[in-house]
């Protein structure tokens, strides 16, 4: 089992600074412990965005989030919001320069999606 590295505690309003999205604010709170460390995060659909993802590279991070459906940088065809389109046990991958995004449909009304960035 790991040791817990950091931990920030968040103590609902006033806990992070205003103008800035609570998921960014303790990502890279949580991070600045192990930046430049090539480690590699997973994280849950709350903290992912893609500027995240390509921030983590330049602190030589990897990171395998999951991501939540309605992400405006996915294409419609990818995330098949209404389950129909696709059959199940498919997989689709999208390939950008330093980012991978897998979306698999592992049920008639579930599709599950992972980046992951290198």
């Amino acid at each position: 089992m790991q040791p817990i590295i950091d931990a920030k505690v968040y103590l609902e309003k006033g806990t992070v600074p205003t103008k800035t999205p609570a998921a960014d604010y303790f990502v890279n709170e949580l991070i600045k412990t192990i930046e430049h460390s090539n480690r590699n995060i997973t994280m849950d659909n709350w903290f992912s965005s893609l500027s995240m993802l390509k921030e983590s590279l330049q602190n030589n991070l990897t990171v395998i989030p999951t991501v939540k459906i309605n992400k405006s940088e996915l294409p419609n065809k990818f995330t098949d919001k209404k389950f129909q389109n696709r059959q199940t046990g498919s997989s689709m991958f999208l390939f950008d320069k330093y980012l991978i995004a897998v979306s698999y449909k592992a049920n008639w009304k579930m599709i599950v999606f992972i980046e992951h960035n290198e």
